[in-house]
This record gives structure tokens, sequence and C-alpha cells, in this order.
């Protein structure tokens, strides 16, 4: 999957398949997130968005698409948003669970602080750690 990023001519499908994978493999989504902040406008959102309902984790896409919202687009970008909101449209949230995948032991301290810890992802229903250390919640 990486080598389909650095060659830089992504499908569809390809990147569909991806933001499934990219639970699995945090790399894979830095990847994503560098990738589609400079070539989002190469990507129907109409056809995103019909190829994610067909995915187990539909809301994957748009915890990759808040990233490149806040680490990578700011100022906010109109275009971008009214693009990310027609990928988004329709598609299911998760059941209120963690993003990654086989990360940390079940139940272990790590996990516990992961989901305290927890930045903002939660309208697609994950919750994650934050890629820049330990953030206080806010009550």
């Amino acid at each position: 999957m990486y080598g389909t990023f650095l060659v830089g001519n992504v499908s569809h499908q390809a990147f569909v398949l991806s933001s499934q994978w990219v639970r699995f493999d945090p790399r894979l989504g830095e990847i994503m997130i560098k990738y589609l902040a400079k070539n989002w406008q190469d990507f129907n959102p109409m056809q995103l968005n019909h190829l994610l309902k067909a995915t187990k984790w539909p809301a994957a896409f748009g915890v990759i698409l808040s990233h490149v919202q806040v680490f990578e687009k700011q100022p906010s970008d109109p275009l971008f948003d009214a693009w990310l909101n027609l990928v988004m449209t329709n598609l299911p949230r998760a059941e209120n669970e963690l993003f990654f995948i086989n990360l940390r032991a079940i139940g272990s301290q790590r996990q516990a602080q992961e989901v305290h810890y927890a930045i903002d992802i939660s309208s697609m229903g994950f919750f994650m750690e934050p890629a820049h250390g330990k953030i206080e919640k806010q009550n």
C-alpha cells in the first residue's frame, strides 16, 4: 500500500481500502493524511461516498479527513470543507470504539489512557490517543 502513495497515482478504490487498513497501521494513516492534503481535489467525493458505504468502517475515512482538516488545512478551506461534507454524507458512525485495532493490550493501563485522553473524533464514533502526547480532557 505504501508504494501506491509514493508513486502518486492512487485510485478511489485503493484510497478507500487504505482507509480501512489505517485502523491496523498508523503509519499508513500519516501517509494518507499528507497525500490527501495535497491531492484531495483529484478524488470525486460522490464516488468515495459510494465506495465507503460498502466498507466495514466507513467512519474511518472521516478520521483521516479530520486529521487533514486539523493538521494540514489551516486556516479552514471552504472548498475542502464542502468536499469533506459530500464524502461523509449519510455514512454511519462507528459504535464508540477505539480507532486503532490491536495496538494496545485489551484492558491495559495504556489502553485506558488512550480512551481517557482521546482527541475529539467522537462525532465519528471513535476514540484515539492524541498524536502530540497527553491533553487534559475538558469537563
